[in-house]
C-alpha cells in the first residue's frame, strides 16, 4: 500500500504526550507572568497618576490661598480680649515689660517727676492724638455705631479708649497738685472741698473708668514675694514682668489715621483736633 494510503496513527506514543504536557504547563507560566506585570504596570500607573492628581491640587489650593489672604486674614479676625472687631486690630503686637521698678524718691518714673511743662507735654504726647477717622466699610463692622464728620459722608469719627484712659489719669495726677495746677480745687465758704463742680464730678468719672478698665482686663500676672529674716515676715516685690501689647504700636496707627479739622457747623468755622 502505497505511504500517503496508510492509516492514520491515532495512538500517540508516551514521549509525545509528556512534551505536550511540558509545552502547556510553560504556556500557562508564561502566561500568568505576563498577566502579573501587566497588573502591575497598571498598579504603578494608577499609582502615578493619583500622586499626580495630589500635587495638582495641592499647588491649585495654595495659588487659591495666596489669591484670596488679604480678604481671610482681615474680614473675620476679631481680638478675642475685646470680642469684637476693632480698627485698630491690626497694630496689636505683644512685648515683655517691667512694672513697678519705680518706688523711691530717688528712683520716680518719668511720668511722676514734680508737675513742670515738660512734664505735662510728655503725659500729652501719650494720647493727645484727637479722633480716628474711619471709612465706611471700618465703620460699618463696628459694634456701636458712630458717626461720621458734618460735611463729609465717607469719615466716620472714633477714640480708641486707651487715649480716654490715659486722659483720666493725668487729670487725676493734676489733681493731687493744686498748687501747681491752681483752679482746679475750688472750697466752700467754711473751707471744704466742693466736690459738686464740673471737674470733680470728672474725676468721679475718671475714677470709675479706670476702676472698669482694670477689672475689665483683669491682669492674672503673679506678683512674686520675697522673705525678710529680720521681722521674719514675706512682703509683696511689687516689680514684675508682664506681657502688653506694644503700645508705640497702637499709638503710631492713631497718629497715621488722626482727624485735624472739619468743618464744625454750616458757618464753615474750623474745629482742631489733637
Amino acid at each position: 500500500m502505497p505511504e500517503y494510503l496508510k492509516p492514520y496513527d491515532t495512538v500517540a506514543s508516551a514521549d509525545d504526550m509528556e512534551s505536550v504536557d511540558t509545552a502547556c504547563e510553560e504556556s500557562a507560566t508564561l502566561l500568568k507572568s505576563m498577566r502579573r506585570e501587566l497588573s502591575r504596570s497598571r498598579r504603578q500607573s494608577c499609582l502615578s497618576c493619583s500622586h499626580l492628581i495630589c500635587l495638582y491640587l495641592v499647588i491649585i489650593g495654595l495659588l487659591v490661598v495666596l489669591a484670596t489672604e488679604p480678604k481671610w486674614k482681615h474680614c473675620d479676625y476679631e481680638d478675642p480680649s475685646i470680642g469684637f472687631y476693632s480698627p485698630a486690630q491690626d497694630a496689636v503686637t505683644y512685648e515683655d515689660v517691667e512694672f513697678g521698678k519705680y518706688f523711691a524718691v530717688d528712683n520716680k518714673s518719668p511720668y511722676t517727676q514734680e508737675p513742670s511743662p515738660e512734664l505735662d507735654n510728655m503725659w500729652e504726647e501719650l494720647y493727645q492724638f484727637g479722633l480716628t477717622g474711619l471709612t465706611p466699610d471700618e465703620a460699618a463692622r463696628l459694634r456701636e455705631p458712630t458717626a461720621h464728620l458734618p460735611h463729609d459722608n465717607n469719615t466716620y469719627v472714633v477714640s480708641l479708649g486707651v487715649f480716654h484712659q490715659l486722659h483720666c489719669v493725668n487729670h487725676l495726677r493734676k489733681a493731687l497738685y493744686p498748687d501747681e495746677y491752681k483752679g482746679l480745687w475750688e472750697y466752700n465758704a467754711d473751707g471744704t472741698v466742693n466736690h459738686e463742680t464740673i471737674l470733680s464730678l470728672h474725676w468721679d468719672h475718671c475714677i470709675d473708668i479706670l476702676r472698669q478698665t482694670l477689672m475689665c482686663h483683669a491682669d492674672i500676672t503673679p506678683t512674686p514675694f520675697y522673705y525678710r529674716a529680720r521681722d521674719d515676715n514675706v512682703y509683696s516685690a511689687l516689680a514684675g514682668t508682664h506681657r502688653c501689647r506694644s503700645y508705640d504700636k497702637i499709638r503710631d496707627w492713631a497718629e497715621t489715621r488722626q482727624l485735624h479739622q472739619w468743618k464744625w457747623n454750616v458757618t464753615g468755622t474750623q474745629q482742631v483736633v489733637g
